[in-house]
């Protein structure tokens, strides 16, 4: 099976990240959600896509991104959660 990837335009994102520092100004925390948040993709995208936005503002590439079937997505979620639990269950005695 071939990885897919989301489909984003980097002329959009372009497009979107200078239209609000037009409107503001600047480009601030409220930048990255305004793009993120015109891009439209589910939720499970949001940190993949502001590491890639984050990167790509300060002069790097914005990387694609795999798509992620929901089961992928709830094992990621999962093991961030054991680990959470694991790390605070050593710390208390």
């Amino acid at each position: 099976m071939k990885n897919q990837y989301l489909n984003i335009n980097i002329k959009d994102v372009e497009y979107l990240i200078n239209s609000y520092k037009e409107w503001y100004g600047t480009f601030d925390k409220e930048g990255y959600k305004y793009v993120i948040e015109q891009l439209n993709f589910d939720d499970k995208y949001y940190n993949d896509l502001i590491s890639s936005l984050h990167n790509f503002v300060k002069g790097g590439e914005f990387y694609s991104i795999k798509e992620r079937t929901n089961n992928d997505y709830n094992k990621e979620t999962s093991k961030r959660t054991s680990r959470h639990r694991t790390q605070g269950a050593s710390t208390s005695s």
